[in-house]
């Protein structure tokens, strides 16, 4: 039987076990918080005994004695406290960090970085503004097995003037992450682009190419042995691939899918480099969604454009404006890919005259497309689509030559 103090001791630690299970503002990880409690069970359990046994004198069922109790319990306690500071403090990891009502300004480097191990983050209503580096960068773990950095959320912050230092810094940086959700946000005056999806490109791939006895097939590009920096990222070891041509060999390593870019507002970008977009995707995982944004005043690049080997994304109900007329680029589309249900005002539908081409099999249809000015161009080197360009809508109320299509 246990002594009144000893039941003192456990129904105490019982009210403090209990306290861990009481929700905080923000604070949903409860499978945290049970796997703390059964690890103190035992320490619990040692302090306990050792308090009956100097209030009664009794061994109990494990025949110790006080003493030897009280120096178990001592280093459980100890052990027990190390591990969960070790666990807390293990680099690379971030599983549920807030970022609120917060931001970074006038920095040589990064606004926030999220790298490897990182999920469940939550970076929101905060700003970013004069920045050498990107605003808000969520990096994951090169092409390979590793699939560990999603879930997260950048949810209606402000962005403006990255990239100051290293020009080649989007707003938005999403590299090898997937299943986040990037809402609500304000990207403008950017130097390069102002949100960017992306992973690494097959051309990069050729050591593998070699080790498979393969010749290089993209021929067009040629880059210094060890000239890029994403070649030091690559898992080289886990990645086999059936076909080096083919996309589907590639994607189960490119880890930025199901991403969803919805509500954003993105303006006035491209003000230094020259070969970007306001939304831009490369090399990327299956299941991105890019809905409901508006983009406009971009004088350079597309206002939305799928690059080189995306593939898989959905691309709907969003807004367009033009500002370069009269061949603004709106809609730029490459690979297979579905775009449908946008407006387009001052800004035509068009794919890229280098790199990979457009598959016939990707949907052009149900877009509006206006131009309020002539010798505009609806669309552009998309004749390869066949009836896959259908069912949109083209409007112009002044065309130069009245009577004569304009496609």
């Amino acid at each position: 039987m246990l002594s009144v103090q000893a039941k003192t001791t456990l129904f105490a630690y019982g009210i403090l076990m209990l306290s861990f299970l009481i929700p905080l503002k923000e604070d949903r990880n409860l499978s945290k918080k049970i796997a703390l409690i059964v690890i103190m069970l035992i320490p619990i359990s040692l302090a306990v005994y050792t308090v009956n046994c100097l209030v009664t004198g009794s061994k109990g069922k494990f025949g110790l004695g006080c003493n030897t109790l009280a120096w178990m319990n001592s280093l459980s306690i100890l052990v027990t406290g190390v591990l969960i500071l070790l666990s807390n403090m293990s680099g690379g990891n971030s599983i549920e960090e807030k970022f609120f009502n917060s931001g970074s300004a006038n920095s040589g480097s990064d606004g926030v970085r999220f790298d490897l191990f990182s999920q469940n983050n939550t970076v929101q209503n905060s700003t970013f503004n004069n920045l050498g580096g990107t605003g808000i960068l969520f990096s994951g773990y090169g092409p390979g097995l590793k699939d560990v950095n999603k879930r997260n959320k950048i949810y209606n912050n402000e962005l403006k003037d990255v990239g100051s230092l290293f020009w080649h810094s989007p707003g938005i940086f999403i590299w090898q992450s997937g299943s986040n959700l990037i809402s609500s946000n304000h990207i403008y005056d950017q130097g390069y682009s102002g949100l960017l999806i992306s992973g690494v490109r097959r051309r990069f791939f050729d050591p593998i190419f070699k080790k498979m006895g393969q010749g290089y097939p993209y021929s067009r590009w040629s880059f210094p042995k060890g000239g890029r920096e994403n070649l030091g990222a690559i898992r080289w070891d886990e990645i086999s691939l059936e076909s080096i041509t083919e996309w589907s060999s590639y994607e189960p390593y490119m880890h930025a899918r199901n991403n969803i870019i919805e509500y954003n507002e993105v303006h006035d970008c491209l003000k230094r480099l020259h070969d970007g977009n306001a939304i831009y995707l490369s090399a990327h995982g299956n299941g991105n969604i890019i809905r409901k944004n508006v983009t406009y005043n971009h004088p350079e690049g597309a206002l939305i454009r799928t690059d080189d080997d995306s593939h898989n994304v959905a691309v709907t109900e969003n807004i367009c404006i033009g500002s370069k007329e009269p061949e603004a680029q709106g809609l730029c589309l490459k690979g297979l890919n579905f775009f449908e249900n946008n407006l387009l005002f001052n800004s035509m539908l068009l794919t890229g005259s280098a790199g990979n081409t457009a598959d016939i099999r990707s949907s052009y249809q149900k877009n509006i497309v206006y131009f309020s000015k002539k010798d505009s161009v609806f669309h552009q080197r998309l004749n390869m689509f066949s009836e896959n360009l259908n069912k949109n809508i083209y409007y112009n109320p002044k065309p130069k030559y009245p009577g004569t299509p304009l496609i």
